[in-house]
């Protein structure tokens, strides 16, 4: 059932592992040694009673997707739908629920942190789901009260630090990296982050002051891409990318992208959108120049915009959404927008690698699972300077 319904489901499931984990019981450890006990065992101490009260709530909602999903292994082929929109109602349902658990969680733990050693366990196994899920900011929020509240194991320094680093926090992020190397908890990932920190660190400032001038101006356009996952809200970079700005604005205003989708989605990488065929391989028919190569080019930082260069020098309409910035491709994929509002629709795209068309020659049955990609419903211009958006064609396929 799980490689049939959204990936977001899943972090609903991984906090059923780490309940499983810490033997099934989850309540706050009360110092109060003469509470008494409510009708399911649990101590009630005060901020720790929201806690419990949402923990069952939110077990009876993993037990409900258990039952569908036996149902949906072992029911008949015709309940299939019916069932698989269930499943979906209830993960719908839970996530609301989720994040009760959390912040009741949090707010338990970071009051008393002595009190709670078992809930900052459980806390440690939210920001790793967290992170696994791209959601960095709310990894961070919680990573950081652990690490304050002196409850927090080594490896969260890494884990936290990398975190930091997704959403532009370097300083953090280097803070809670070397703290970890002291530690010998450093992972790959992590030192990764710790060897380009210093080079964003430099690049974040001047984007910075960027990004406030332009906050001053407030005449940047904007687009809105309203997604199977909810609307992100995109704000152009047409100082210094202007024509594939014009490239962007007018295929919106054509209703180009309007049913296409986030046909390949990269864990701690990008969302790549834009394509007709919904495989990678096709355009609108025309290039245009990249702008990547001026004195002046933006880099890529979580949430940026970039084109997909179709050849050495070339884009067309696919184009990217960062998860975290990307040294790599700065100076050689345009970046010409990013995310003002609604990153966290970002980290809900389901996760794809389309087939290819030589993967499709191959093994044309296709017995690889391929979840079904994340759509944009339709993308809308709500901001605009006032002068026509005509792009420069570099050359017509």
């Amino acid at each position: 059932m799980c490689r049939s319904v959204h990936h977001h489901g899943l972090i609903l499931l991984g906090f059923l592992a780490i309940c499983a984990g810490c033997g099934g019981s989850m309540s706050p450890s009360g110092i109060d040694q003469n509470a008494e006990p409510d009708r399911k065992g649990h101590l009630q101490t005060g901020q720790n009673e929201e806690f419990n009260r949402v923990f069952e709530e939110w077990k009876d909602m993993l037990s409900e997707l258990h039952r569908i999903d036996i149902q949906y292994r072992t029911g008949r082929w015709r309940d299939r739908d019916r069932l698989k929109q269930r499943y979906k109602q209830v993960v719908d349902e839970g996530k609301a629920s989720q994040q009760r658990l959390m912040d009741a969680a949090t707010i338990a733990c970071a009051k008393q942190p002595d009190e709670n050693r078992e809930l900052a366990s459980f806390l440690s196994g939210v920001v790793y789901l967290l992170i696994r899920n791209e959601e960095y900011e709310e990894a961070v929020r919680i990573g950081q009260m652990l690490i304050d509240n002196s409850v927090a194991r080594s490896p969260m320094y890494n884990a936290c630090g990398v975190a930091a680093y997704a959403v532009n926090e370097f300083d953090l992020a280097e803070q809670h990296l070397l703290a970890a190397k002291e530690r010998n908890a450093l992972d790959d990932v992590g030192r990764s982050c710790l060897q380009s920190i210093p080079y964003y660190k430099e690049a974040w400032e001047k984007e910075k002051a960027i990004r406030a001038a332009e906050q001053s101006a407030g005449d940047l356009p904007r687009v809105v891409l309203a997604t199977s996952q909810g609307d992100m809200e995109l704000e152009l970079f047409e100082n210094e990318a202007p024509n594939t700005v014009a490239n962007f604005i007018s295929l919106v205003e054509k209703g180009f992208y309007d049913g296409l989708t986030f046909h390949r989605v990269i864990h701690r990488s990008r969302a790549e959108g834009g394509c007709p065929k919904g495989d990678g391989t096709d355009g609108p028919g025309y290039s245009i120049p990249t702008e990547c190569l001026q004195a002046d080019h933006r880099l890529h930082f979580r949430g940026s915009l970039s084109m997909i260069a179709e050849g050495s020098l070339t884009s067309g309409s696919q184009f990217y959404l960062s998860f975290i910035p990307d040294q790599q491709r700065d100076g050689k994929n345009t970046v010409f927008g990013r995310i003002v509002r609604g990153i966290d629709v970002l980290a809900r795209l389901q996760r794809r690698e389309p087939r290819d068309p030589m993967w499709a020659d191959i093994n044309p049955h296709g017995n690889v699972v391929i979840p079904p990609a994340d759509k944009i419903i339709q993308a809308r211009v709500i901001r605009k300077r006032q002068h026509e958006y005509m792009p420069m064609i570099y050359r017509v396929r």
